[in-house]
């Protein structure tokens, strides 16, 4: 058993006697499978995510498979020179990477994506794995936390819950932790939730699940005023002027958000209304 660095007997580099180390190896490996059209890519971007973030792997190759993959996409409009493998795994070792590693990253990523405006892209892949990227990307901005605004289920009423009421059978008054949270949100958090409430039209169920899920992500480590003003864009979308993606997209996330109790008691209030005014609008049809 040679070691991971070590070398690899008769495995020169081509065009010099340089003999490859194992690393640069498994390297090459990812880098050349997830350009292919098969379902290598998949396996390519698994190993990526796995290999890339090892201890001894991420100062030496994180940085030049980023490197490697915006230029090798440096146009998306580019159709025949996409290469969803690499988007897969981009998109894998930022979901499997550690908060510290990545931070330095984030950014020339999120300029990278951006640019590409994969929102208008008319492949449903590059927008899928566009959202996943972006939603990640916002998620390495903000640290892990645990939100004390988020309310409990104190009873089975979810209105005496964020009211504080004491309902019948409860032997303890209710009580709303008061967020102390005093975490500086990035510019860039706000871009990230923009391009994510873009995505919550899109015409394919599949990005819209992914947008969904990335408000709801989101929302979960941000401040309890930046997260009922998230919940407050997200209401925005329920016009008469929004298209039915648009209703659905809002949906799912609000679905995401109340399934981790992330909705503050003044967005409970107006998707109550919401809820009513649309009951009262199927009723009467």
């Amino acid at each position: 058993m040679s070691r991971l660095d070590g070398f690899a007997p008769g495995q020169p580099d081509p065009g010099s006697s340089k003999k490859l180390t194992v690393m640069e190896r498994i390297f090459n490996i990812c880098k050349t499978y997830a350009m292919s059209k098969d379902s290598c890519a998949e396996a390519s971007a698994y190993l990526a995510s796995k290999f890339l973030i090892r201890s001894d792997v991420k100062d030496l190759y994180m940085g030049a498979f980023f490197d490697w993959a915006c230029e090798l996409h440096s146009n998306l409009q580019e159709e025949e020179k996409i290469h969803y493998g690499v988007l897969a795994a981009v998109a894998a070792v930022l979901k499997h990477g550690k908060r510290d590693d990545l931070l330095q990253f984030a950014p020339k990523l999120l300029e990278w994506v951006t640019n590409q405006n994969y929102k208008q892209h008319k492949a449903m892949l590059v927008r899928k794995y566009g959202v996943k990227i972006v939603q990640r990307i916002g998620l390495t901005f903000l640290r892990p936390r645990v939100a004390s605004w988020r309310y409990t289920r104190g009873s089975r009423s979810l209105a005496v819950t964020l009211g504080g009421v004491v309902a019948a059978g409860d032997t303890e008054p209710l009580t709303i932790p008061v967020d102390d949270d005093d975490q500086d949100i990035p510019q860039e958090v706000e871009d990230v939730v923009e391009l994510l409430l873009c995505s919550l039209r899109d015409d394919d169920t599949v990005v819209r699940w992914s947008a969904a899920k990335g408000i709801g992500r989101i929302g979960a480590r941000l401040p309890a005023l930046a997260a009922a003003d998230v919940c407050e864009c997200v209401l925005g979308l329920f016009t008469d002027n929004e298209r039915e993606t648009a209703w659905h997209g809002g949906c799912m996330a609000l679905a995401e958000l109340g399934e981790s109790s992330f909705i503050s008691e003044s967005n409970h209030c107006c998707l109550n209304k919401l809820i009513n005014s649309q009951w009262v609008f199927c009723t009467s049809s």
